[in-house]
């Protein structure tokens, strides 16, 4: 009975801790990269402003954001098999996603920043309520869900040529000079990968037993349950990207996102992987080890813990 008591307690206390919040303080994720920058390569720095071969080179991947971007709209997005562009995709992704919301009463009375978890449990339990392209929407929108790296991480990454371990996503933007000419603007991001094993073991964290059992299969795999936590991430990323189509999801869905990967980032720094009987990793927080050693070698009360 006082090992249940202690463990219930320790899943309300990490949830408590783990919770997702909008934040008040963004860091800046988008970076400039200039013809003088280090974080372009010599070659991609050689072509004029209007060569074809900007987007097309990916020979220094590792360590150039343009050769990076290139790669990424080549191999994930597949920009030339498809015939379409990035901005294109993510636009058609993000009309579907929104018939859905349209559709659900419960999703459509919530706003985000206003109640970031239920808004998010809401969008899930809408997506998994049997509307027919949900399943196929679903998949396309944790395809685009990742973590946003800060800005200012982005030049040691290029420094250590690490670069392949990430999603680089490029931005141009026109801005005009006078006389009727114009400059274009090269800006990158970086984005990555946690891994489903991590977000299972997140997801498995933030969430009640209650919502664990309404959302997912008692058999439901590591790669399912993170699915639905990278949909999050895509979600309040097409939020962002095309503001006017999501105007119901309230404002400040940059501090929402922002929030959401916070919190993920916390549950992280405060784990330790350890390899499952079963195979593969799961995350064990390391507070919880502390917090045994109060209740069980201190005799403290739950109260005071």
């Amino acid at each position: 009975m006082k090992d249940s008591v202690q463990r219930r307690a320790w899943s309300d206390i990490r949830r408590g801790v783990f919770t997702p919040e909008p934040l008040t303080d963004v860091d800046e994720h988008w970076v400039e990269v200039t013809e003088d920058s280090e974080m372009m390569c010599d070659l991609c720095k050689g072509f004029q402003q209007n060569d074809s071969r900007m987007g097309t080179c990916t020979e220094n991947r590792t360590r150039c954001l343009n050769c990076a971007s290139n790669w990424t709209r080549s191999a994930i997005y597949g920009t030339e098999v498809i015939g379409m562009d990035e901005f294109s995709q993510d636009a058609r992704v993000a009309a579907r996603l929104l018939n859905i919301y349209n559709e659900c009463v419960d999703w459509r009375n919530i706003e985000a920043e206003k109640d970031l978890r239920g808004f998010l449990i809401t969008a899930t339990l809408a997506m998994l309520s049997g509307y027919k392209t949900a399943n196929d929407v679903l998949k396309q929108v944790s395809h685009r869900g990742a973590i946003r790296m800060p800005a200012y991480m982005v030049k040691g990454k290029c420094r250590r040529d690490l670069l392949s371990q990430f999603t680089v996503q490029r931005e141009t933007r026109t801005q005009a000079c006078g006389g009727g000419s114009y400059k274009i603007r090269w800006f990158y991001r970086l984005l990555w990968d946690g891994g489903n094993v991590a977000y299972h073991d997140y997801m498995r964290t933030v969430l009640t037993k209650e919502e664990i059992e309404s959302m997912f299969h008692p058999t439901a795999s590591a790669e399912y349950i993170g699915d639905i936590f990278e949909f999050w991430l895509g979600m309040l990323d097409l939020g962002i990207q095309f503001p006017t189509m999501f105007g119901g999801w309230g404002a400040n869905l940059d501090s929402c996102l922002a929030g959401l990967e916070e919190s993920f980032w916390l549950f992280c720094n405060s784990c330790r992987p350890t390899w499952r009987a079963g195979g593969g990793y799961k995350y064990i927080a390391r507070l919880e080890h502390l917090y045994n050693l109060l209740t069980k070698c201190c005799n403290l009360p739950y109260k005071w813990c």
